[in-house]
């Protein structure tokens, strides 16, 4: 989802939520942030992490309750202490705010993974797409696909067509994005306009929502 406060979007950063518990592998989520300066950039995230923390919160018994309080508090007091930078201009690397906040089980995080005006934006983000983990896994299982597997599914004959037919429609959608990707990855950021990679953001948080959906 793209957040958006103005209509001056002269600031923009990409932030990665994450969720970790012990009886599953992990959840995260991008999202791309667009803003008139910092500082309304900095009340967003914080807004948006601290009503997940408290989603979580409010599911969870009574014998919580004390510990959740904490929790809360000290992600209220992060928050005014970053806005205070922020408004100040004394926040020199929004990145110096990634935080975490364990829920009972879960742990929640947030990591601000690009953030600045377009000029710096654009190479830091594309840096930021090359350095993750997820990206990286997802763009090696789907940027070289052999072409093994159509070959396979055109020997398998007639009467499973329709079924090779969905699934590389539904594959494709994934190689489209992985090929941008790679590409974008692969330029370091030469010649990206902030549009290409808007666009790119948007399909990354799209399948993200899909596949943690």
């Amino acid at each position: 989802m793209e957040n958006t406060c103005s209509h001056d979007r002269s600031f923009h950063a990409l932030v990665k939520f994450e969720v970790f518990a012990a009886h599953f592998s992990g959840a995260y989520e991008f999202v791309h942030y667009t803003n008139a300066g910092q500082a309304g950039f900095v009340w967003e995230v914080w807004v948006d992490f601290t009503a997940r923390v408290e989603e979580e919160a409010g599911l969870l018994d009574a014998r919580y309750d004390e510990e959740n309080k904490k929790v809360l508090s000290e992600l209220s007091a992060a928050s005014e202490r970053y806005m205070g930078l922020a408004k100040a201009g004394e926040l020199r690397d929004p990145r110096e705010m990634n935080s975490s906040a364990t829920v009972g089980y879960p742990t929640y995080s947030f990591e601000v993974l690009a953030a600045g005006p377009a000029e710096e934006f654009v190479p830091a983000c594309v840096k930021a797409l090359g350095d993750d983990d997820e990206i990286e896994s997802f763009c090696e299982e789907w940027a070289d696909e052999d072409d093994e597997e159509d070959e396979e599914d055109d020997e398998e004959g007639e009467g499973d067509e329709d079924d090779s037919d969905e699934d590389d429609d539904g594959n494709a959608e994934y190689r489209k994005l992985a090929a941008e990707l790679t590409a974008l990855r692969e330029s370091g950021g030469a010649n990206i306009s902030l549009e290409r990679l808007l666009a790119c953001l948007s399909e990354i948080e799209e399948l993200v929502r899909k596949d943690m959906g």
